[in-house]
């Protein structure tokens, strides 16, 4: 909740200073007022994520009529900030009669800090859920109307014209989707450029990193959650999956999935339901899955930390995205692109990029990929002088020395080298050489098709 804000109304200045105290850790800015009358100009300046109020601000009323009017006065105006209430401890009635006016929520005095705090985070939680959806159908929309070629894959080699042919035909269908790639590749691009040219585009497009995720969280993420699924759940909230139906989810990072974690995806993908956390009754949803990984999924699956039967679920069509440093004839092309974006950026449109550096860059082998090259570019242009980006500026030379540091313990190569010295010891013996290095046939057979050895 740190980068969220919130608007206290109470008119008592004790409680106000608590509840600022309280609250400063997990607000970004707490705003106070004991003036109901001041709320709106509040609101309007300063657009807080939540508002907190009590329902009575004068001796005269005690029947929570002030508290109600302002709550249906801050919802006709601003629908989409909830307003949680604070009631007096066991009135019921009040609390229902604030939830008719438009409260999300309410807290009864004396109020617990926990619950305070879960209550309020529960409702950014859903209010953040119902933004991303309008976002995620705005975009949709905006995108489904746009001509792009390129996909925002940028270059013209062999192996990205190759990603772009395959995105166009996979879009065709409703097949699912799985995109290989080292991290900063573009995998994100991959997925949505697909949902993008498909029949889902005027609907949303979710991703769900599942690296972030705890695993405590990942059904109530992935399929939603009842109200009083969990202390201090008091409204549904509804999961990343429901909120993809009809549309496309993305599931990035896939290889960071527990194995049960990966038996409960599953299960979702081959009935197309879920089941809210604490609901009883399961819900139809109708997706495109996408899914992503930086991992060698076959490894993972020798090594049994990867369903088979999973796999074979969300890998119908592959796509295989190269790193940078085996296009390097793409880098001037790339370099262009990002170069005229970041110039109108930063209003910085004489700067230019001298020869030498663009051939430093398609020598350096750029391990953040594109990504990396993107930064590094936005960087050079920041702190460029003479309206010149020189070598320095892109690839400083610490970050040259850091490369070559690393190419000396690179796992790919000495993957390599521990192959080529197995085969050579046991004299070509496939079998053998599987066993020198102690990886299964299967296992070593890949290594030699992925190294082209």
């Amino acid at each position: 909740m740190t980068s969220a804000s919130i608007l206290i109304v109470d008119d008592d200045r004790a409680i106000l200073d608590t509840l600022q105290l309280v609250l400063s850790d997990h607000f970004n800015l707490v705003l106070t007022t004991d003036r109901p009358e001041n709320v709106l100009d509040i609101v309007r300046k300063h657009e807080p994520s939540i508002v907190l109020s009590d329902l009575n601000f004068s001796n005269s009323q005690k029947d929570g009529s002030e508290g109600l009017q302002l709550t249906t006065l801050i919802k006709d105006h601003y629908p989409e900030i909830p307003v949680v209430v604070m009631t007096a401890y066991g009135d019921v009635n009040l609390a229902v009669r604030s939830v008719k006016a438009g409260a999300s929520d309410f807290i009864e005095k004396p109020w617990s800090n926990q619950r305070l705090i879960i209550t309020l985070k529960n409702q950014l939680d859903l209010r953040y859920s119902k933004d991303q959806l309008k976002k995620l159908q705005a975009i949709s929309r905006d995108s489904s109307t746009e001509e792009d070629p390129s996909l925002g894959i940028i270059g013209e080699s062999p192996e990205i014209r190759l990603v772009r042919e395959r995105m166009k035909k996979v879009a065709e269908s409703d097949a699912n989707v799985l995109i290989l790639g080292e991290n900063g590749t573009g995998k994100d691009l991959v997925a949505r450029g697909i949902h993008k040219l498909s029949s889902r585009n005027k609907n949303s497009f979710v991703k769900i990193d599942l690296g972030a995720i705890h695993g405590n969280l990942f059904e109530s993420e992935l399929f939603g959650a009842k109200k009083g699924a969990y202390t201090g759940l008091n409204a549904d909230k509804p999961g990343r999956m429901s909120l993809a139906d009809g549309g496309t989810l993305f599931l990035d990072e896939l290889a960071n999935l527990t194995l049960p974690l990966q038996s409960k995806l599953l299960s979702a993908l081959q009935n197309r339901e879920i089941t809210p956390v604490g609901g009883t009754k399961s819900e139809k949803i109708d997706i495109r899955l996408i899914s992503a990984t930086n991992a060698d999924l076959s490894d993972l699956l020798d090594e049994q930390y990867f369903r088979q039967d999973l796999l074979y679920r969300i890998n119908t069509i592959e796509i295989n995205i190269p790193p940078l440093r085996s296009r390097s004839g793409d880098i001037p092309v790339l370099i262009d692109y990002f170069l005229e974006e970041l110039k109108a950026k930063y209003k910085k449109q004489s700067v230019k990029m001298s020869k030498s550096a663009i051939t430093s860059a398609k020598q350096y082998p750029w391990p953040g990929n594109v990504r990396e090259l993107e930064h590094a570019i936005e960087r050079a242009l920041i702190m460029c002088s003479n309206n010149t980006i020189t070598s320095e500026d892109l690839i400083p030379l610490g970050s040259r020395k850091k490369v070559s540091r690393e190419d000396e313990l690179n796992l790919e190569k000495l993957e390599i080298q521990a192959i080529e010295k197995a085969i050579h010891l046991s004299s070509g013996n496939i079998t053998e050489a599987a066993s020198l290095l102690g990886i299964t046939r299967t296992s070593l057979y890949r290594r030699i098709e992925k190294y082209k050895l």
